[in-house]
């Protein structure tokens, strides 16, 4: 994934825009090892519109301080020590949510524009996964090219022209931290695979004179979880889930009629729980969730594993960081938001969605492998995720381990 980004930067000839949740001051590019201010500088200083917006948390959000370039006052010192190039606008959300987008906008308007869409951040574990030294993040991205890459360069457009703190003076930085931008026109579609480009927009922030394309009103944006919603309440055959979180109040119901129409359920998510969810087993909080999962997993056809890996005679997690849902061969999306209630009604989250047989079950067949379970194209879904859960009867699913529901997010 930062192999791909970091290439299509060093190719940009007209703009690079970048939306960003979490960075580390740790974290190096894999190909050239420069860090993310060295790389986009270096694409400004070649005359390449390199914008990027940045979340500036509250106080609810604090804990999250290390990792967020919020625009401090040693911050802006070390911008100007620097002689950083790149133009930046910060964005606060509403109170105790959070600004989650990780996107990448290359040359959009151009018959060359990519965009890259997904929930990883610069952080270094993210470029690890089962290594002898680290166990890392298990997390996915996806390359869009064609008239979406326009769509999620719109998404840029009225968040850099809505940011809230771009008036203030510690609320933007570089030559063009001042100029709000236009729409951006759709090109010539390149392949033959529909893509929809999604979103979670916290009502409020932004109006539609924001932006130029158009977009979100003041109340909102919610067609993340509408998208979800019909997908589930329409598979046939298997859900395939990656994310970090399942404690979706809205989606949890339809994986139980999923689930009783003999759909198979698959969710890959960290064996030990997330942390927001091992604090709210720890405090009481979400009972109905923690027992709505416990009453899917009464079902046969109800498959819950997280990976681990072998370090030195001990199993330690990796952590799925992913957020991704395949649904019956036809249907995936993958973005940034997890599946719960702050990612799919508040936080700003954006996901790429399509509707294309053969890249679904190609995609299901790398997965396969980087677990260690076959998969071929013509082994349909469900066979598919029964044979994962036979294989997990017999101890023999590669990096996968069954968690129990009872004590789901139980662990500290």
């Amino acid at each position: 994934m930062f192999g791909a980004v970091e290439q299509a930067i060093d190719e940009a000839v007209q703009s690079v825009w970048v939306t960003i949740a979490f960075i580390s001051s740790e974290f190096r590019f894999p190909r050239s090892g420069r860090s993310f201010f060295e790389l986009l500088s270096a694409a400004s200083a070649r005359g390449v519109d390199v914008r990027v917006l940045f979340w500036r948390h509250d106080e609810r959000t604090a804990v999250f301080e290390p990792d967020i370039f919020a625009g401090t006052p040693d911050q802006f010192s070390w911008l100007e020590a620097t002689r950083c190039e790149l133009s930046a606008r910060w964005d606060r959300p509403n109170l105790g949510r959070c600004h989650h987008q990780k996107a990448w906008t290359i040359d959009a308007g151009t018959p060359g524009g990519v965009a890259f869409v997904g929930g990883m951040n610069l952080n270094p574990r993210n470029l690890h996964h089962d290594h002898r030294d680290i166990a890392g993040f298990h997390d996915i991205g996806v390359e869009v090219r064609g008239p979406a890459v326009s769509d999620v360069a719109n998404n840029f457009v009225q968040r850099w022209n809505g940011a809230s703190e771009r008036r203030a003076r510690d609320g933007r930085w570089g030559g063009l931290g001042n100029a709000d931008l236009g729409a951006v026109a759709l090109v010539d579609p390149i392949g033959s695979t529909p893509v929809r480009i999604v979103r979670t927009v916290d009502h409020g922030l932004y109006g539609r004179e924001s932006s130029a394309a158009g977009g979100s009103d003041a109340v909102g944006e919610r067609s993340i979880l509408a998208l979800y919603q019909e997908a589930f309440a329409g598979a046939c055959e298997a859900i395939y889930i990656e994310n970090q979180s399942i404690l979706s109040t809205d989606l949890l119901p339809l994986l139980g009629e999923a689930l009783a129409r003999g759909v198979e359920v698959l969710a890959v998510v960290p064996f030990a729980g997330e942390a927001p969810a091992r604090n709210a087993r720890h405090r009481g909080e979400c009972v109905d969730l923690f027992t709505e999962i416990e009453r899917l997993a009464t079902r046969p056809n109800f498959t819950l594993v997280g990976p681990r890996t072998d370090q030195k005679g001990e199993l330690v997690d990796i952590h799925v960081h992913s957020k991704a849902v395949m649904v019956d061969d036809d249907f995936v999306m993958i973005g940034s938001a997890n599946l719960r209630d702050n990612s799919l009604n508040h936080n700003t989250e954006l996901n790429a969605a399509f509707w294309c047989q053969a890249t679904a079950r190609q995609l299901r067949a790398e997965i396969s492998e980087h677990f260690g379970v076959h998969a071929t194209p013509l082994q349909r879904p469900q066979r598919w995720i029964a044979g994962i859960r036979d294989r997990l009867d017999a101890d023999d699913a590669g990096l996968l381990h069954t968690i129990d529901a009872r004590s789901y997010g139980a662990a500290r």
